[in-house]
């Protein structure tokens, strides 16, 4: 009903990081810790398709800031195809789809939203491996902000190399948290209008997929 492989999972995730010695403030993130900011777009085999850590913690506006790069261009050009699954801090676009969290939802939107963040999850357990894979990613990386985003792209790299060289995953640490689908609430604070293509795309898939499902 649902073809996962066709559509890309895209978070924002904030990665705890020592406070700077300069600007501490603009890496104070709304959850009230220092941190850099991950914005990763995740294929259904857990790679990496692109990340950016050019932003500090306080830049929470991820709409935005992922409407300025460059993988948005190229999505809007027709460059790149394919579906990315949001969450609500993005607005539906022709190429975006985001859950719908208004209280009045039927049938149709509520098995949309459930399978919607099911597989837009697939960002958290890609995250969740390259924890496994490199421990200093468990906690706050000490390190200055320059060198705490080249330690998060070369686990992703690295990681991306682990997939393509089909490596067995790392096991799972019973004594670490396991990496979940973070709540949507936060994320509705900071929405913006909906485009008309991104509605009607929303809307055709739907119809198409969720409605009249026994």
């Amino acid at each position: 009903m649902w073809d996962s492989k066709r559509c890309w999972g895209h978070r924002w995730i904030p990665h705890p990081m020592l406070g700077p010695s300069e600007d501490a403030q603009f890496f104070m993130c709304r959850k009230g810790f220092y941190s850099i900011n991950l914005s990763a777009i995740v294929d259904a085999d857990q790679s990496f398709r692109w990340i950016s850590v050019k932003f500090p913690g306080s830049v929470s506006r991820q709409q935005g800031v992922f409407r300025e790069s460059r993988i948005h261009q190229e999505f809007m050009s027709g460059q790149k195809t394919g579906i990315l699954l949001a969450d609500s801090g993005y607005r539906a676009e022709n190429f975006i789809l985001k859950p719908i969290l208004r209280e009045n939802r039927t049938p149709a939107e509520e098995r949309f939203t459930t399978a919607q963040c099911r597989d837009r999850a697939i960002v958290e357990r890609a995250s969740g491996s390259l924890k496994k894979q490199f421990s200093s990613l468990h906690s706050e990386l000490r390190y200055s902000p320059q060198r705490c985003g080249k330690i998060i792209v070369a686990a992703c790299a690295l990681g991306n190399l682990a997939i393509i060289l089909k490596e067995e995953e790392f096991p799972d640490d019973p004594d670490d948290p396991v990496d979940g689908v973070e709540s949507d609430e936060d994320d509705a604070l900071y929405e913006e209008p909906d485009t008309a293509a991104g509605v009607s795309l929303q809307q055709r898939i739907i119809i198409s997929l969720f409605c009249n499902v026994t």
